[in-house]
């Protein structure tokens, strides 16, 4: 009987049905668009290693985003022009911040409210 697997948007990895995270990259199977962002920005800038913190040794951790002005203009009008991944340390909050790259349709977007 073949068993269901369900593939990884971050990795492309297959996993078992069963299976919460993925196995080669920890995002979970019912991740939304933010986390598996975040899990392919540190995928990709970790070449599918397990990520450690080099601070505390630590192998736990949450990962997220954020959006922030990228300057005068863009604070004064409140337009988010930058936007990052950032994976922080379960243990000790150290935080980590990966420059992601927008769409054009995104910054239209921010440009129109």
């Amino acid at each position: 009987m073949p068993t269901n697997r369900w593939t990884c948007a971050a990795c492309s990895e297959s996993n078992e049905s069963s299976a919460l995270l993925c196995a080669r990259c920890e995002c979970p199977s019912n991740a939304n668009a933010t986390e598996v962002e975040a899990h392919r920005a540190l995928f990709t800038s970790t070449q599918g290693k397990k990520y450690k913190f080099l601070k505390c040794d630590c192998e736990k951790y949450e990962v997220g985003e954020t959006r922030n002005s990228g300057g005068i203009l863009s604070s004064v009008f409140e337009v988010e022009t930058e936007k990052f991944s950032f994976i922080s340390c379960s243990h000790c909050g150290h935080t980590e911040f990966y420059r992601c790259e927008r769409s054009a349709l995104r910054a239209l977007y921010d440009l129109g409210f």
